[in-house]
């Protein structure tokens, strides 16, 4: 099922590079922007070897800044394909072994092209631990809940490790992503960061504090 959504996402591309920046895994979203005919092509090469290879140096660096530990999220970025020139909102992070050291990064990128962005729309009531989306949602609202898994989908948080961070189960988060996607207007788990992005939910993240552990 995992593997389905990595794979289905046509919205979302999926990538892991090792501490020296080559390429691990993509997903079929990514390999098929790359021009390759498998995600396994991808494995061992690097950013100069894709046909990205203009951005290169900006992908690279944001990369080494992550395993310096600073977190990457929803920048904006080119990337050229094969036939055009894309707007993305890329997030990445650190990766680690089992023993805790890092190992390198994995990310995701979410094609933003030609979407008309509007800033901070929805608005959170502390008193009543409700977030309102606004006239476009209907006037719908995430709970406080929903709105602690919504930061964690936008900071690029699988299900499971959702579920780990607020101790809840995996069933549990799969509900509530559902109930997100659906007081979004989004038919999947996939387009719920685009949609953030379009109707200026992001800034949510702005107050947000990484510690590390």
């Amino acid at each position: 099922m995992i593997e389905n959504i990595v794979n289905n996402s046509k919205n979302l591309m999926i990538y892991a590079k090792d501490k020296n920046l080559k390429f691990s895994f993509c997903n079929e979203t990514l390999a098929q922007a790359a021009g390759l005919d498998s995600p396994q092509q991808i494995i061992g090469k690097t950013d100069y070897d894709l046909v990205w290879r203009p951005q290169a140096k900006v992908y690279r660096n944001g990369n080494r800044d992550v395993l310096r530990g600073k977190i990457l999220m929803n920048k904006r970025r080119l990337m050229t394909q094969c036939t055009k020139i894309v707007t993305l909102l890329c997030s990445a992070m650190i990766t680690t072994d089992k023993n805790g050291y890092p190992d390198g990064v994995a990310g995701h990128s979410v094609d933003i092209t030609g979407y008309t962005i509007t800033k901070n729309n929805g608005q959170l009531d502390s008193q009543k631990n409700i977030f309102y989306l606004g006239p476009h949602f209907s006037n719908e609202y995430f709970t406080r809940r929903e709105f602690e898994v919504f930061k964690y989908l936008l900071m690029g948080k699988s299900v499971a490790e959702i579920a780990c961070k607020l101790a809840r189960s995996i069933k549990t988060i799969q509900s509530q992503v559902r109930s997100i996607a659906n007081k979004l207007q989004c038919k999947h788990q996939s387009e719920i960061v685009p949609a953030a992005v379009k109707y200026g939910l992001t800034y949510v993240l702005d107050d947000i504090h990484v510690v590390k552990n």
